[in-house]
């Protein structure tokens, strides 16, 4: 698939918004697929692009970068209900936030996974991924909160 190769140059390249120009024309040229099972492998292919930047952003301590390319892989999850791509962009999310120290943010997302889980068709698995998540980013916010009062 050509256009999510471009993408991909981009990205490598550190041109976060000429690649995610090209993947958005994929995504609108694959949902005019008539063939769902392909239109699904393109789109969790185009999501784990995003989750893999996110990682390789975090890896190298730009979480700015990791927020940016992690959100919007984490758009498109939900857009298509693709439950388990979404999970791993939300780890990318949490691990860039949490290295921020932005708890705020963290439990915002924690609240829409929360309710991605519930909504979507998700394995019982990442229900669990989830849950725990949820519980480690409230106990590690809750931690930080009486720290700071004290």
């Amino acid at each position: 698939f050509l256009l999510d190769s471009i993408g991909d140059a981009y990205f490598a390249q550190n041109k976060l918004e000429e690649g995610d120009k090209y993947f958005q024309q994929a995504l609108s040229v694959v949902r005019e697929l008539k063939n769902e099972q392909l239109k699904a492998s393109i789109i969790a292919k185009i999501i784990t692009k995003y989750s893999n930047f996110a990682k390789k952003y975090n890896s190298e301590k730009e979480y700015q970068k990791a927020i940016k390319v992690g959100q919007k892989g984490w758009n498109i999850a939900k857009k298509n209900q693709a439950s388990t791509y979404g999970i791993a962009v939300l780890i990318e999310l949490f691990t860039a936030y949490e290295k921020l120290s932005n708890y705020d943010k963290i439990i915002e997302i924690a609240q829409e996974a929360r309710k991605f889980s519930q909504n979507s068709k998700i394995r019982k698995e990442e229900a669990e991924l989830v849950k725990i998540l949820l519980k480690l980013q409230g106990n590690q916010y809750s931690l930080r909160l009486s720290n700071s009062t004290c």
